[in-house]
């Protein structure tokens, strides 16, 4: 029995790159352009008749901003899959799309392999981010988020300290460091909270700690 394709939906206001993106699309056989949209407003109509699985968003387009429809979206069609696609890698861009509820952040100027790979990821719950797109997320966490935040009781106490380093950036090596541990150690926890937190990569764990609000991590006196 065939699979069903992925459904998807492409929302841009420049029609060359809407129509460079389907084609692109077209080149697997598992993916399915249902509808295109040339605003913010048109992507939310869109999404709510469609119900698609997949939404390739840009963030600048004329009416409502990509970013202030994103919520709409998944109101209108709560299975969907955001997926950011922009030229944007600014932190403004970057946190407020995330924290408005975007499931993952793909520049235009990434490979086209990049992008199809990311569609299928968001889909089996991946959460696709491009590096450099990482280093701005991590820089703009660790400098915007608030001291008194909620962290899952799941974690115990040393894997929440190391969950904060992480959401600084810092290195399996540092974290060790700073910690006065083992990195083989900090690698166990690491495990640990990917595990916990249902995620599969350190990149997605920094997402989760940027949505959660993970509290900066005390400094540490020798």
């Amino acid at each position: 029995m065939p699979t069903k394709p992925i459904r998807i939906l492409v929302a841009d206001d420049q029609s060359l790159f809407r129509e460079g993106i389907c084609l692109l699309i077209a080149t697997n056989p598992h993916f399915l352009v249902v509808g295109e949209a040339a605003s913010g407003e048109m992507a939310v109509s869109c999404a709510r008749r469609l119900q698609p699985d997949v939404v390739l968003l840009d963030l600048s387009m004329p009416g409502m901003s990509g970013i202030a429809c994103i919520p709409q979206i998944l109101h209108a069609a709560p299975s969907a899959r955001i997926v950011v696609l922009t030229s944007f890698d600014d932190d403004c861009h970057v946190f407020g799309a995330l924290t408005a509820g975007a499931h993952g952040y793909v520049l235009k100027q990434t490979a086209s392999v990049r992008l199809l790979q990311a569609i299928e990821d968001v889909v089996s719950g991946k959460t696709p981010v491009d590096g450099g797109v990482t280093h701005t997320l991590i820089r703009h966490l660790s400098r915007a988020v608030e001291p008194a935040m909620h962290l899952p009781a799941s974690l115990s106490n040393r894997e929440q300290d190391v969950l904060k380093l992480l959401a600084k950036g810092l290195s399996n090596i540092e974290i060790a460091v700073q910690l006065g541990i083992g990195q083989r150690t900090v690698e166990t926890h690491v495990q640990n909270i990917l595990a916990k937190l249902e995620v599969s990569s350190r990149t997605q764990a920094v997402i989760y700690a940027l949505r959660g609000g993970v509290p900066q991590a005390a400094p540490v006196h020798s």
